[in-house]
């Protein structure tokens, strides 16, 4: 199976925004298979602030909530202050892994949308 040149980009591209942006919209943006690369990136990120994933039709659930949750918390240098998630398809488990992130030491949100 040969790899898809246009989502390598667009994953190369979401995963320098993170990297190197104090802010980043991808309500837009993302497709199904982009959030393991929202929270690979985030796991690293020392320089954003604000992240916009609102409004993905319902494609972000638990599961993809335990990513972002877990990157949260492993990430040291993590300064994300404000994270939204509106508008996505989050459930009881998936506010449990954020509850979870929220208390970790390296979980520096102040803002929270859901």
């Amino acid at each position: 199976m040969e790899a898809d040149p246009e989502k390598s980009r667009r994953q190369k591209k979401i995963e320098e925004l993170i990297l190197t942006k104090e802010r980043v919209d991808l309500w837009y943006k993302l497709r199904d298979d982009d959030i393991s690369v929202v929270a690979g990136a985030l796991a690293r990120s020392t320089t954003l602030t604000v992240l916009n994933l609102g409004g993905h039709g319902y494609r972000i659930g638990d599961a993809e909530v335990k990513l972002i949750a877990d990157a949260l918390r492993s990430n040291t240098s993590c300064k994300l202050r404000e994270l939204n998630l509106n508008m996505n398809s989050i459930g009881p488990n998936g506010t449990k892994f954020l509850a979870e992130a929220l208390r970790h030491s390296n979980c520096k949100l102040q803002k929270l949308y859901l």
